[in-house]
């Protein structure tokens, strides 16, 4: 027994050693178990989460009822937001805007996009970033803000040309065509060849044609109409050549082709049943009883019979937007067959229609609120998380700059000796430089002055010269020698406005603060504007410009200062015109430029004045055909515009016979 317990105390310490080891690793060991256990944990909850939205998503897809998608989304909405899945949150607020255009609920649809939008937009999604804004662009479209729409398609339509993806490119070709026939429809020149009427296509072509923008709209519809169903043929997307046709046939009512545009309707109707694709077939029935009913053929009763099928179905699908559209057809047609019961009860119906409309919004914005305030709230944290992020980069940086001005300083120090020379060189370059660069200043200054001093001054004296007249002669003058002395105040203080214009935008441009913001511009568009502004000059001269640039010129500019180009090119042209001239404006396109020409048949220049035209200091000063006052300016600011956007200007001029300006800009291809 004492020997087993010498044994004991003998083994003890080893034991207690032992132990201790053991101890010590299983404690270095449960941090990391911890940390398993919680990653476990996050991967079961973001698995169950998951789970959760996936059976939700396949409700909705299922789901035929417009209200209870919205609230399988928002369900969606509030999951993914508490478990962090910021693309299902971003997917099912998508969707969610989507129903609501759907429900002819714009505002709800712009604010569910544009959350989608700034969710893509933290994760950097660039393809659902272009996605999210197509669908932005068509809410827009919706609510007649066209410019807007056509600016978003503008941009994802070459981004889908980069990518190559025709699908895209077919809806966004279908968009565009749905734009135009709108701005084509609701177009004033329209309104008035639809007041004067047209008994056929022919008739309404050949009226059409007094109005270029009409024209350009048609055009353009047929463009984007003709490239839509090629990519939807040979994708073999069948809800779009669907689409395609009910636009197709809505052109070809509005053009008074009545028999193609219900042939269009007839056919695709003849698609949907065969494809089973309905979304668009309320549309296409409501679409067809327009035309049989009293707004073309006066066809009442199979008016009424097409749309109750339309209403029937769009009452089924829940698209509240056709169901009121189908509403006002029977509406019109009863009323036109004096059935004044039944037109009093659609129109009740209509009225009925959208005060639910209103009363089932303020339901789901109510129970939307708590979501929205949840949203908030991360987007509040992810931003403070954003700016600790930015100071400890920014305190990373400033450290790192600090030691490398550290190895600098050092560096300077022990080559000083050597750079001595160099530095003395340079140094002389530099004063040698600005002397020049001072001579350049002084002979600017002296010119500003001039202009400030005279060509400003000048007209300030004629209108206070006139003003003053007219304010101590108001009494004793008549009625012509007023309206003669205020258009003489009104043309010179346009004049001096556009010489302000002019010294604002070279001031702006020495300092570099104008925003440079390049993008895709139809030229011809750009060129009606500007010639749009010039219209007076051009009338009191008698002169026809001739604008012969093609619908589908496009170039890569910034688009106002374009404009400043166009308008001082232009503005010279006509100052130096004869009465009863012409300028005509011309485009061709050579590699990756389009070179633009502007010829006028005026009093034009000597050779050696042609060199001059840039110079500041030696500024060609002339006056127009009617004693034009200008400062020599907008060719300066012109040439430098040009150059920003990496082009070149040149003129060929012969005294007595007239003056041709060229310029190059980029160009931008719509070819693949």
């Amino acid at each position: 027994m004492i020997c087993s317990m010498k044994r004991l105390s003998i083994f003890k310490p080893k034991i207690l050693n032992i132990i201790f080891f053991v101890l010590l690793n299983v404690l270095s060991i449960l941090p990391q178990w911890n940390s398993i256990l919680a990653k476990d944990i996050i991967s079961q909850k973001y698995k169950e989460n998951q789970q959760k939205i996936e059976i939700l998503l396949d409700s909705y897809n299922n789901s035929h009822d417009s209200k209870q998608k919205l609230e399988y989304l928002d369900q969606i909405i509030l999951i993914a937001n508490h478990g962090q899945l910021k693309k299902s949150e971003a997917n099912a607020l998508y969707l969610s805007g989507v129903e609501w255009k759907k429900r002819g609920e714009y505002s709800e649809a712009l604010e569910k996009i544009n959350l989608s939008l700034l969710i893509y937009k933290e994760l950097e999604d660039v393809p659902n970033i272009v996605k999210v804004k197509t669908e932005l662009a068509d809410v827009y479209r919706s609510i007649s803000r066209f410019n807007e729409a056509i600016s978003i398609l503008e941009s994802s339509i070459s981004y889908y040309k980069v990518e190559k993806d025709t699908i895209q490119l077919a809806q966004i070709h279908n968009r565009f065509a749905a734009i135009y026939l709108e701005l084509f429809f609701n177009s004033y020149n329209y309104k008035t060849i639809y007041k004067d009427s047209a008994s056929s296509k022919k008739e309404f072509l050949d009226k059409m044609n007094q109005f270029p923008i009409l024209k350009n709209y048609y055009s353009k519809i047929l463009y984007h109409l003709d490239l839509s169903n090629r990519y939807a043929k040979f994708k073999e997307i069948k809800s779009l050549l669907i689409s395609n046709l009910i636009i197709n046939g809505q052109f070809d009512i509005v053009c008074y082709d009545i028999n193609n545009g219900i042939a269009k309707f007839d056919y695709a109707l003849k698609l949907i049943e065969e494809t089973g694709i309905k979304d668009e077939k309320p549309l296409a029935l409501i679409n067809k009883a327009r035309v049989l009913g009293v707004w073309r053929m006066n066809k009442p009763q199979e008016a009424i019979k097409m749309a109750y099928e339309a209403l029937e179905l769009a009452t089924k699908m829940q698209i509240r937007i056709y169901i009121f559209m189908a509403t006002n057809v029977l509406h019109e047609n009863y009323y036109a067959i004096n059935d004044y019961k039944n037109a009093y009860k659609y129109l009740t119906n209509s009225a009925n229609l959208f005060n639910q409309l209103r009363s089932e919004n303020t339901t789901i914005k109510l129970q939307s609120t708590n979501i929205h305030k949840k949203i908030e709230a991360r987007e509040k944290e992810i931003q403070h998380k954003k700016n600790q992020q930015k100071i400890l980069l920014i305190s990373i940086f400033a450290l790192t700059v600090l030691f490398s001005l550290f190895i600098i300083v050092l560096m300077v120090k022990n080559q000083k000796q050597k750079k001595l020379l160099v530095d003395l060189h340079e140094k002389s370059l530099i004063i040698s430089n600005q002397n020049n660069e001072l001579h350049s200043l002084i002979a600017e200054k002296d010119r500003l002055f001039s202009i400030i001093g005279h060509d400003l001054r000048t007209p300030f004296n004629s209108i206070l010269g006139f003003g003053e007249l007219i304010y101590e002669d108001s009494n004793q003058l008549t009625k012509e020698e007023i309206q003669t002395y205020s258009s003489y105040i009104v043309q010179s203080s346009k004049n001096t406005l556009y010489l302000l214009e002019n010294l604002l935008i070279w001031a702006k441009l020495q300092q570099n603060r104008i925003v440079f913001d390049p993008k895709e511009l139809n030229l011809q568009k750009v060129i009606n504007e500007v010639v749009l502004l010039l219209r007076e000059p051009l009338k009191d001269k008698l002169i026809t410009l001739n604008n012969n640039i093609s619908d589908f010129s496009f170039v890569f500019a910034d688009e106002e200062m374009l404009k400043t180009i166009f308008r001082n090119i232009i503005g010279n042209a006509i100052k130096f015109s004869y009465k009863n001239g012409t300028i005509d404006i011309s485009s061709s396109e050579t590699g990756s430029v389009t070179k633009i020409s502007i010829q006028d048949h005026g009093i034009g220049m000597k050779f050696e004045d042609l060199e001059k035209l840039y110079q500041f200091d030696t500024t060609v000063i002339r006056t127009g055909t009617q004693n034009e006052k200008g400062s020599g300016m907008g060719l300066i600011i012109s040439k430098e515009i040009v150059e920003k956007h990496g082009g070149t200007i040149w003129v060929e001029s012969t005294e007595g016979v007239g003056t041709t300006f060229f310029f190059t800009i980029p160009k931008i291809s719509l070819k693949k």
